[in-house]
C-alpha cells in the first residue's frame, strides 16, 4: 500500500504516531462525538494506543490529509479493503 499520495492543494499520509496531537483533537470535536461517538481519547497515551490499535487493525488504513502549502492537517481518510470486494 501506498504511504503518501500529493495533489497540488493536498497531501495523503499515512497516519502515524506523530499525529497523536490531532488525533486527540479531532477525536473530541463536536460532529465527531455526535456523528461517530466518544472514542476516550483525552490525553496523549490515549491518542497513541488509538493510533497503534487502529494501525495494527489489517486491512484497515487510516491516512491524514493535509493542505500541501503548509502540512496543516485537515481530516482523515479511512480505507478498509474487504476480502469480498
Amino acid at each position: 500500500m501506498f504511504t503518501k499520495l500529493a495533489t497540488e492543494r493536498l497531501s495523503l499520509d499515512a497516519l502515524t504516531v506523530e499525529d497523536w496531537g490531532f488525533i486527540q483533537e479531532l477525536l473530541n470535536t463536536k460532529g465527531w462525538l455526535q456523528f461517530i461517538g466518544d472514542r476516550n481519547i483525552h490525553s496523549r497515551e490515549d491518542a497513541v494506543n488509538y493510533i497503534n490499535k487502529t494501525n495494527g487493525t489489517p486491512n484497515f488504513y487510516y491516512w491524514v490529509v493535509r493542505l500541501a502549502d503548509t502540512l496543516e492537517p485537515i481530516g482523515i481518510i479511512s480505507f478498509i479493503k474487504r476480502d469480498y470486494l
